[in-house]
């Protein structure tokens, strides 16, 4: 819808003769983006009476989201707040909500949906504040624990996601140093192949030519929008792989145009 919105007023504000073409050419993507997964909602609600495209948004918007402002505020770790609301254990949830034990399941996730809107809404600037910080771990974290992951270097479940929620990027670069050497080296050695992509694709931001081009626009606003939604408590470097074949297309232009200066200063 974003993108949709974005085309429509490029095409509005710039005066494009084919306006007519260009509309039905949004229209169409429209179709084509949101029918399949409607047509699935749909199936959904019909079926479970869950109009969610899947039960998993409802839980981590409770369990992660809602739980990391509740422990904020009650000034207590992510984990245990999770634990307190039931997330491990189906038996405390069912203590703390003992009317939702004759709920089917769909009942359930729009309550827990309800129940995290209204906590976040409530607690607005103590969100936004989790979420930035979020984002720019997943948007930094060089993703090497994923890797060691496939060599069973590291626990496929645990592992240090907790000590980075509670404690923060510092303690647990420290923690990572001084018991995991393996973890931190692999860590220090991927994240300059990070930063030069990164690096790299911002420079196109400061080419005028390539910000005119409405391919390099677009292309733009779908990692800008892929990485505003890569926060939450419970991201990691993962989050961020939609956007990654994009920042790579950019910095492959970057990467040009730096080569480009270096051959016009000698």
């Amino acid at each position: 819808m974003v993108l949709a919105g974005g085309l429509f007023a490029w095409t509005i504000i710039t005066g494009q003769h084919s306006k007519c073409r260009l509309m039905t050419h949004i229209g169409a993507f429209l179709i084509v983006s949101l029918g399949l997964t409607s047509l699935w909602q749909v199936r959904n609600k019909v079926e479970t009476g869950y109009s969610g495209f899947s039960g998993i948004s409802s839980i981590n918007l409770y369990f992660s989201s809602a739980a990391s402002v509740l422990a904020a505020k009650q000034h207590v770790p992510w984990v245990e707040m999770q634990n307190r609301l039931g997330y491990r254990d189906t038996r405390i949830y069912f203590q703390r909500n003992t009317e939702q034990k004759a709920w089917p399941l769909a009942q359930r996730l729009d309550f827990m949906s309800r129940a995290a809107d209204c906590i976040l809404l409530s607690n607005p600037f103590t969100y936004t504040k989790i979420h930035f910080n979020v984002m720019l771990r997943s948007a930094f974290d060089p993703g090497s624990n994923e890797f060691l992951k496939l060599f069973d270097l590291y626990p496929k479940e645990g592992g240090l996601h907790e000590l980075l929620v509670d404690q923060g990027i510092v303690k647990t670069v420290e923690a990572l140093f001084f018991t995991r050497p393996l973890i931190f080296w692999s860590n220090v050695v991927l994240l300059p192949l990070l930063m030069f992509n990164l690096f790299c694709a911002c420079a196109v931001l400061f080419s005028k030519r390539l910000m005119r081009d409405s391919c390099v626009l677009i292309a733009l606003l779908i990692v800008t929008y892929y990485m505003l939604i890569s926060g939450g408590p419970e991201a990691l470097g993962r989050f961020r792989h939609p956007a990654m074949p994009i920042i790579s297309v950019l910095a492959g232009y970057g990467v040009s145009r730096i080569a480009a200066i270096r051959l016009r200063g000698r």
